[in-house]
């Protein structure tokens, strides 16, 4: 998602296209109800990390319920990172910002005080303005103790690792790819039968163009449990 005067580090939405969509970035627990797994045992408790605000541009802490942290912190890439990279909106969610040009990224590795289980979040607003705009096309990949998925079929493309969206089309506002829209989406979770410790996230700019863009992604609050129990 372009955040070109949308957004600024004090959290306040100031173009038309944030004001019309700003009730959408007020509801995340929509996105992360539909992310979290039902569990039937009842001491299979679904823990909530939550990010602090911070004055810190490279790095965002989220408090689990269970008192387990989540640190998530710039560890690479060479796209330009603006003193906004990561901050939180008042929505609670975290926006992982950055000026990239094409092929330019950057990765914030994500690391837990104790390993935790059934790991479920979404990273949310993947989409493109490349063709109209000569802008960006996002994309995430991981790599670690996680998996990555889309959401919603029939958009996003994967390749390997990598989860991007299409280049074939402009998305930004005229194709309707709001933050809270599952089609947008990426999932991400543990690996089957595995703990998760810590993981990375890579955010890329895959557009043809080689203009340098302003993006943005959301990272919403960070579901799991503490112990290794099985979900219904």
């Amino acid at each position: 998602m372009t955040n070109e005067g949308g957004l600024t580090a004090k959290n306040t939405p100031i173009t038309r296209r944030a004001i019309a969509r700003g009730a959408l970035w007020a509801t995340p627990a929509m996105v992360v109800s539909s992310a979290a797994p039902a569990f039937a045992d009842s001491t299979c408790v679904i823990q909530n990390a939550k990010p602090v605000p911070s004055n810190s541009t490279r790095q965002i802490t989220f408090n689990g319920s269970d008192g387990i942290t989540v640190t998530g912190r710039v560890v690479g890439g060479n796209s330009q990172i603006s003193n906004n990279n990561l901050w939180v909106l008042d929505s609670g969610e975290v926006v992982l910002e950055q000026d990239a040009a094409q092929g330019e990224y950057q990765e914030v590795l994500f690391e837990f005080s104790k390993p935790v289980y059934n790991l479920q979040f979404v990273i949310s607003d993947i989409d493109n303005d490349w063709q109209q705009r000569g802008g960006y096309t996002d994309a995430i990949s991981v790599s670690g103790d996680v998996v990555a998925a889309p959401v919603a079929s029939g958009y996003l493309r994967t390749s390997g690792n990598r989860i991007s969206a299409p280049l074939a089309r402009y998305d930004w506002d005229s194709q309707g790819v709001l933050p809270k829209d599952p089609k947008g989406q990426v999932r991400i979770s543990n690996r089957p039968g595995s703990p998760v410790k810590s993981f990375t996230v890579r955010y890329e700019n895959l557009s043809p163009s080689y203009q340098r863009r302003n993006q943005v992604v959301l990272i919403a609050f960070i579901n799991y449990t503490s112990t290794d129990c099985t979900p219904s």
